[in-house]
């Protein structure tokens, strides 16, 4: 492809120009970058933070599990039979502490 006059030559370089242009209006004062780099460095500690907490949790339910399965094993051991209860079949069996300890605990909840 050869431009056969100036004209043509300047059209293939209009749209960089307007690109370079595009650039430089939109470009971000200092402030604003060193107000963006302080909010990356808040949200990677927060991450940060959050990936500890995620970790800590996911080792507490590691250990529960395990426990779980310890006591499971040892009930079997023992000939005691585990079943799965449903909630009503819990409820119906409250006595009246345990009632008055649930509802405080739901009110104190809400």
């Amino acid at each position: 492809f050869i431009c056969e006059s100036y004209d043509d030559n300047r059209d293939l370089h209009y749209p960089l120009r307007r690109q370079r242009q595009m650039c430089i209006r939109d470009r971000r004062s200092e402030e604003d970058i060193k107000h963006l780099n302080s909010l990356v460095v808040d949200l990677r500690s927060e991450v940060e933070a959050l990936q500890e907490t995620v970790e800590a949790r996911t080792q507490e339910v590691a250990s529960l599990m395990d426990s779980t399965k310890a006591m499971t094993t040892a009930m079997e051991k023992a000939g005691v039979s585990v079943e799965a209860v449903s909630y009503t079949h819990l409820r119906a069996h409250e006595t009246p502490e345990h009632l008055v300890c649930r509802l405080l605990l739901e009110k104190k909840k809400t």
